[in-house]
């Protein structure tokens, strides 16, 4: 009865061990496209061996784990590559709304400028002549008025930037406070051996997020995660979150 019996035991044993690594497939195909997803697989492991007398008996296969797969490298790749395409679609919005007030139309300044010096020219010819006089004066007006919407068109361009500054602070702190939560929640899982795979999902995700925002760099290391600017200023240490703020600098606009 007692071989019956362990035999039952190593095939329940299997049974479990397999059902559990079908609810990770079944996870990973329910997940296939959600966002910040990391696959899993199952970890399988000999059992411990059953000693009877001076016979060692095995006892089949157990589950060990459900761990999730992920590439440090990559990660940082993708983070890194994140902040290059932020960086780059930001100067891109900036640069075309600055190409509008310089788009080839009859009242841009190039056009202006060149409708200027070319009724200075015809004055030349003519210098006495009253209406090529007034052409000049005319021009001159237009020129400088081109100037002046010139320039308070990029005046408040660079209003707007300002204000999308501190918008993005907040955003950055909400995103660190966020990320700290997650920081101390994980710590706490991984402590009582517990799976916290989903949660470093969403911190994936949060840190995502914040790369597109500010430039950030990661440490990894057994008391926790720990984000930092690019310049060194921590952002996230454990469970614990540091705010940027901002202040008007000497030109009037908001700095960090």
């Amino acid at each position: 009865m007692s071989s019956l019996f362990g035999t039952l035991s190593i095939a329940v044993g299997s049974l479990m061990a397999e059902q559990g690594a079908l609810n990770a497939t079944s996870n990973n195909i329910a997940n296939a496209n959600t966002p910040g997803y990391s696959r899993q697989r199952a970890v399988m492991a000999e059992g411990e061996p059953v000693s009877l007398g001076s016979l060692t008996l095995g006892s089949g296969v157990v589950l060990q784990k459900i761990e999730a797969l992920r590439d440090p490298i990559l990660e940082l790749s993708i983070q890194q590559e994140t902040q290059q395409q932020s960086q780059l679609d930001t100067l891109a919005t900036g640069m075309s709304q600055v190409q509008t007030m310089f788009s080839g139309s009859s009242s841009d300044i190039g056009n202006q400028i060149s409708a200027f010096f070319s009724s200075v020219n015809q004055l030349s010819t003519d210098p006495a002549n009253m209406a090529l006089r007034q052409g000049v004066l005319t021009a001159a007006g237009n020129m400088t008025a081109s100037f002046r919407n010139t320039v308070a068109q990029l005046t408040a361009q660079q209003s707007n930037i300002d204000l999308n500054v501190s918008q993005s602070v907040e955003q950055v702190n909400v995103l660190t406070s966020q990320i700290a939560g997650l920081n101390g929640k994980i710590t706490g899982m991984e402590n009582l051996g517990q799976d916290a795979s989903a949660l470093v999902d969403q911190r994936d995700v949060l840190i995502g997020q914040l790369s597109g925002l500010v430039d950030v760099s990661s440490i990894r290391s057994d008391g926790g995660l720990t984000l930092t600017t690019k310049s060194g200023a921590t952002l996230v240490a454990g469970d614990q979150a540091f705010a940027l703020s901002t202040q008007t600098g000497s030109s009037g606009f908001q700095r960090i």
